[in-house]
C-alpha cells in the first residue's frame, strides 16, 4: 500500500491539518508527504512517552485470518470470533514506524511475546505492571494481560479462528 491507515481515517477523527495537506498522489514518503512526518496527531501517541515526533505508538494487527488481511476487506460480520474478543491494534515500544508509513504488525513475522526484545510486537513503555494497550474490532481499548500465554494473544488477532482461550484472570 502507498498510504497507512493511520492517515486515510484522520477525515473521521477529526479535519484539517495534517491530512488537508497529504497528496493522495505520491506515496507516504513522497516529497509534499515527507513534510508531515513530525506532524503526527496525538491520537497516533502515547501520552506518557516521549518520542521522536514522527513516530506512532500503534499498529494495526495484519495478516492472514485478522481483521486486516493480505487482501480483501473484512466486515463486522465477518468476525464469527466476536468483535469484544479480536483485537485490532496494538501499542508498540520495541520498533520505530513513522505515522505515515503504511507498516504495522504482521502476523507472520511479529513476536507473541510482550515486549520481546528480538522482535517487533506487542509492547509497552509502562514497566512491567501494565501490557500494552490492545484496541478490539469493538472499538474498545484495553490492556493486554502479561499472564496470558503467547498462543492466546495469537488467538485474539483472528477472526474467525474459534481458538480455545486461556481462562479469564480474577481481578
Amino acid at each position: 500500500p502507498m498510504h497507512s491507515w493511520r492517515v486515510l481515517i484522520l477525515p473521521f477523527l477529526y479535519h484539517g491539518p495534517p491530512f488537508d495537506s497529504y497528496d493522495m498522489a505520491e506515496p507516504w514518503n513522497g516529497p509534499n508527504n515527507r513534510k508531515l512526518l513530525n506532524q503526527c496527531p496525538n491520537v497516533y501517541r502515547c501520552p506518557s512517552r516521549d518520542c521522536d515526533p514522527s513516530l506512532t505508538c500503534y499498529a494495526a494487527i495484519v495478516g492472514p485470518k485478522t481483521a486486516f488481511p493480505d487482501a480483501g476487506t473484512t466486515r463486522f460480520a465477518d468476525i464469527q470470533d466476536g468483535t469484544e474478543a479480536t483485537i485490532v491494534i496494538s501499542e508498540i515500544a520495541n520498533v520505530d514506524i513513522p505515522w505515515t508509513e503504511p507498516r504495522d504488525l504482521d502476523t507472520r513475522t511479529m513476536s507473541w511475546r510482550i515486549d520481546d526484545p528480538t522482535k517487533p510486537g506487542p509492547s509497552s513503555p509502562h514497566g512491567p505492571e501494565r501490557g500494552p494497550a490492545v484496541i478490539y474490532a469493538d472499538g474498545s481499548l484495553r490492556r493486554l494481560d502479561r499472564s496470558i500465554s503467547p498462543a492466546t494473544r495469537q488467538a485474539l488477532t483472528t477472526i474467525n479462528g474459534q481458538e480455545p482461550l486461556d481462562p479469564p484472570v480474577p481481578d
